[in-house]
């Protein structure tokens, strides 16, 4: 008996370790190396390399500074397991694009979260689509100058949360939402949006 009941508490603690399994930690900081270790001590350099690196539990770490690039994961996270792109402080990691490539391109992924970042369309690139995904997260995040408008088509559970969003031009809509289901648009602010600030 006395047997039974060790064998039992060891496979409750199993199970529960395994559930609580964390992913890696990257960070990432304009002074980095994308051939480092990606550490703190040790930080990458770029947006892409980010992007190749992570998968499902895995936080991207941005330090305070300017990245040229996109967000573009190539692996989804799960549930239990989401891929994370987070600013160390918050909205104190500036993203901007590269000439006019969006600067968010999530695609044909899940459970994917981005938080807490300035996003800078500098007048010349849109903030970003979300295409055929699901369980999508942008959140903290402070959004400014955006020449298109941002899409979110053919997705599901897409949340979009306590934002500041500014698209600083006079004309054309700020977000279009298309041939989707279940989203969530809650908590955030919209100013300068142009003709319209959601569309549905």
């Amino acid at each position: 008996m006395h047997r039974s009941k060790v064998l039992i508490i060891t496979a409750l603690i199993v199970m529960l370790t395994s559930s609580m399994a964390f992913g890696a930690e990257y960070f990432i900081s304009p002074d980095g190396d994308d051939e480092a270790a990606g550490t703190a001590d040790a930080p990458w350099e770029s947006i892409e390399r980010a992007n190749e690196a992570l998968e499902a539990g895995d936080t991207a770490i941005f330090l305070p500074g300017e990245y040229a690039g996109q967000i573009n994961p190539v692996n989804s996270g799960t549930a239990d397991a989401p891929i994370t792109y987070r600013s160390a402080e918050f909205r104190a990691a500036r993203l901007v694009p590269v000439e006019r490539q969006e600067i968010i391109r999530i695609d044909d992924r899940e459970h994917i979260v981005i938080e807490d970042f300035f996003v800078d369309g500098q007048a010349q690139a849109n903030w970003g689509t979300i295409a055929n995904s699901s369980q999508i997260i942008i959140t903290g995040c402070e959004m400014r100058r955006n020449p298109r408008t941002m899409l979110v088509v053919d997705s599901t559970q897409v949340r979009i949360l306590d934002n500041l969003l500014s698209a600083d031009r006079p004309r054309g809509d700020m977000l279009h939402l298309r041939d989707s289901t279940e989203l969530l648009f809650e908590g955030n602010s919209t100013a300068h949006s142009g003709h319209c600030p959601l569309r549905v």
